[in-house]
């Protein structure tokens, strides 16, 4: 009887530990992270059919349709807390930018990977992040020179993550523009923010 009990004890420690483990495994950053950042954001860039409504997931999704460049402007607004999705659609969709507020300048870092099908050729996504001068004048303001970075993500073997080098709204931006050029078979890729420690 008291083995039984000891044997009982014992399943029940390495249960709880296994537990523990996975719990800690979920909560580790992904591939491409560095341990210890905290998360602080993310969606997904979708995109999706001509015609199709899948709603705006609570706040985590941008929507483009299918093959369309698409646009996201992120606009710095210390008076809130956090982000906020104020149009999860891009002008493919809707005829307007996207648009996503933050809430502090030079504090998060930028990580995008790509998912969907296996298709180097066909599967990809190129970035743009330009500074936005005049939040006002977005068209007017902007430079079109990437100065915030530029990177093209493919969907080969494996997932293709990006690090961009420089923060949400660096070198003095009142916002930024992303410019998302896609090809043919790109359906979504996961953009998120991390607090640099």
């Amino acid at each position: 009887m008291k083995r039984l009990i000891a044997l009982g004890a014992v399943l029940a420690l390495a249960l709880i530990a296994s537990l523990a483990i996975v719990h800690d495994e979920a909560q580790a950053n992904p591939p491409g992270a560095p341990e210890g950042l905290k998360l602080a954001f993310k969606f997904n860039y979708i995109a999706v059919p001509e015609g199709t409504d899948v709603g705006c997931g609570s706040g985590h999704r941008i929507l483009t349709e299918r093959g369309a460049v698409g646009h996201i402007v992120w606009e710095l607004d210390t008076a809130t807390s956090g982000f906020h999705v104020l149009d999860c659609e891009t002008e493919s969709i809707d005829d307007d930018y996207a648009w996503i507020t933050g809430d502090e300048a030079e504090k998060y870092l930028v990580f995008v990977r790509i998912l969907g099908p296996m298709d180097p050729d066909d599967n990809w996504l190129a970035i743009c992040r330009d500074i936005i001068t005049d939040i006002d004048d977005i068209e007017g303001s902007h430079t079109h020179d990437c100065l915030l970075g530029e990177i093209t993500l493919t969907r080969g073997s494996g997932i293709d993550r990006w690090t961009f080098d420089k923060k949400l709204f660096a070198d003095d931006a009142e916002g930024e523009l992303w410019h998302l050029e896609p090809g043919t078979n790109f359906q979504i890729a996961e953009v998120r923010l991390y607090v640099d420690p």
